[in-house]
């Protein structure tokens, strides 16, 4: 116990650890030590889960942003979730193009607030989308411009970003 105590320590106060990938359970100091052990087998996620469970330290590292969560993680770490977020988007698209489109025309509407969502462009306090519907339904036309999924969400990306809305 007291080698795996120390070990926990080391990796704890080691810069480079904070740089480490996760695995399905995510980030958090188990992610951590695993990286560093080199472990990757579902052995060493349930290590992970029940360390980051027992610590409390995924918890914590999501709401500080350390210990591999958040913009903490790495590179392909950040890469993963945006391409997760993407992927949500499109089916989003994919199975609500008609009513998105439809509350884009009108600048309101739930589909268009869950798409604003997506995108993350809803304000967290207030609730409030109304830059992204008020684009949405200034640039209809070259927005839906397509039926497929993936050019809408190529159009909205654009345009979100030609009009540097303050979006996650």
């Amino acid at each position: 116990m007291k080698i795996l105590t120390s070990l926990i320590l080391s990796v704890m106060l080691s810069g480079s650890a904070a740089a480490a990938d996760y695995g399905m359970a995510g980030c958090g100091l188990g992610s951590i030590v695993a990286h560093e052990l080199h472990w990757s087998d579902n052995m060493a996620q349930i290590f992970v889960a029940t360390s980051n469970g027992t610590a409390g330290s995924q918890t914590f590292g999501i709401t500080s942003g350390t210990s591999n969560c958040g913009s903490a993680a790495s590179p392909s770490v950040r890469g993963k979730v945006l391409g997760q977020k993407k992927a949500e988007r499109t089916v989003y698209l994919h199975y609500n193009l008609a009513q998105v489109r439809a509350d884009a025309a009108r600048g309101d509407g739930e589909y268009i607030a869950g798409l604003a969502d997506l995108f993350g462009c809803r304000n967290q306090l207030t609730g409030s989308y109304v830059g992204f519907a008020s684009m949405s339904q200034r640039r209809h036309e070259s927005l839906f411009n397509s039926n497929d999924a993936k050019v809408v969400q190529a159009n909205f990306e654009r345009a979100l970003s030609q009009d540097n809305l303050a979006c996650g």
